[in-house]
């Protein structure tokens, strides 16, 4: 039986190594989206816009600008991030 005990402890170290690199990882990609999460204040746009400027959704025919105008404002009242992930 001694054969098996190795065996068993050659799995327990080489699952305890899996586990220990895993957890590397994982904090690797906390890290990173840490740093992301960070930097989230610095690609936000601007709040206030041009009186005379007109967005890409006001080109489009058949779409009452004032409308267009609209749902632009409201959509940048949010940051982006709030936008695509929602909250």
């Amino acid at each position: 039986m001694p054969r098996d005990d190795e065996g068993r402890v050659k799995i327990g170290k080489g699952l305890e190594r899996q586990v220990e690199e895993e957890r590397d990882a994982r904090r690797r990609a906390d890290t990173l989206l840490a740093r992301m999460m960070d930097r989230v204040p610095q690609l936000e746009a601007p709040e206030s816009r041009e009186a005379g400027a007109h967005g890409p959704a006001e080109a489009e025919e058949g779409r009452d600008p004032g409308l267009a105008r609209e749902e632009s404002e409201r959509a940048s009242e949010r940051p982006w991030w709030r936008r695509v992930f929602g909250g």
